[in-house]
């Protein structure tokens, strides 16, 4: 065993523990758990797009992206007494009070390229942070938080990128996208999906919250859609010349590379899973 491989499967073991913990731990512990998921997706997020700053643009860039997912928990589980207050016209009006202020402290504090960090800034509002505020509403069965479907969901994005690349670095022959992932083959997500599958059986005994075929589907929809945001997030990469998103998880990178396919894979799984509700 090579000491990359046995790096990666200690840290992919320690995420495993926590994100299964977070999951299991209720509602608003794992919308906790994912808006941290998201700020650190978004920090490094800034560092590709704008740099190591660390100034007020900075600041408004990670919060600008966090406001959908704080939207989300804030409808869900704000306690009774603010829920009047927490009409969606309320919190558009919000948000439109945020950008004015950032376009007049644009225009008060100009840089080089004016409004530059807003334009970024609002890719990783509509990248990371749309995607991680579907995702505690894409889990709810009859207005109830379910922890097997969460489960589920997030294990089958898992259970595909890791055979994807086992199988791939063992058998792989054939490039999807050389240019922009060189590692990823057809014969990996071949692997990948059919394994993704076969686990999704198992999963429907386990959380019996959909049916066979809705587990097939979901299964099919993670793999697919998990595959082409990694490649997303590759090309992003490329086109910034970055190797890794981040070096913050010891053998896979940063947060971003970890979850580029369950950023992806959520508005896809959460529109089949509304459609099916």
């Amino acid at each position: 065993m090579t000491k990359p491989f046995l790096q990666r499967t200690i840290t992919a073991v320690f995420i495993v523990g926590i994100m299964t913990a977070g999951i299991l731990s209720g509602g608003m512990t794992s919308w906790l758990l994912f808006l941290m998921i998201a700020g650190l997706c978004l920090t490094e997020l800034k560092l590709l797009l704008i740099g190591n700053k660390l100034n007020w643009r900075a600041a408004m860039f990670i919060f600008t992206g966090l406001i959908p997912c704080l939207t989300g928990g804030f409808i869900l589980y704000a306690p009774p007494a603010m829920a009047g207050y927490l009409t969606s016209i309320a919190l558009t009006t919000l948000l439109a009070l945020w950008v004015f202020i950032w376009i007049l402290a644009e225009l008060l504090f100009p840089e080089k390229k004016p409004y530059a960090t807003v334009r970024k800034a609002f890719f990783g509002f509509f990248y990371i942070g749309l995607p991680f505020s579907i995702l505690p509403f894409m889990v709810q069965i009859d207005g109830t938080y379910s922890a097997g479907l969460l489960f589920g969901f997030v294990a089958l994005i898992w259970v595909f990128d890791s055979c994807s690349y086992v199988v791939g670095t063992t058998f792989g022959r054939t490039k999807i996208m050389p240019a922009v992932s060189p590692g990823k083959t057809w014969e990996g997500a071949l692997g990948g999906l059919v394994l993704a599958m076969a686990i999704s059986m198992l999963i429907y005994r386990v959380f019996d919250v959909l049916t066979e075929v809705d587990w097939l589907v979901v299964a099919v929809l993670t793999s697919v859609f998990g595959l082409l945001g990694d490649l997303v997030e590759s090309s992003l990469k490329r086109h910034y010349q970055w190797k890794d998103s981040g070096s913050f998880l010891p053998g896979h990178g940063g947060m971003l590379d970890r979850f580029d396919s369950l950023i992806f894979a959520i508005p896809f799984t959460g529109a089949y899973l509304l459609f099916i509700a």
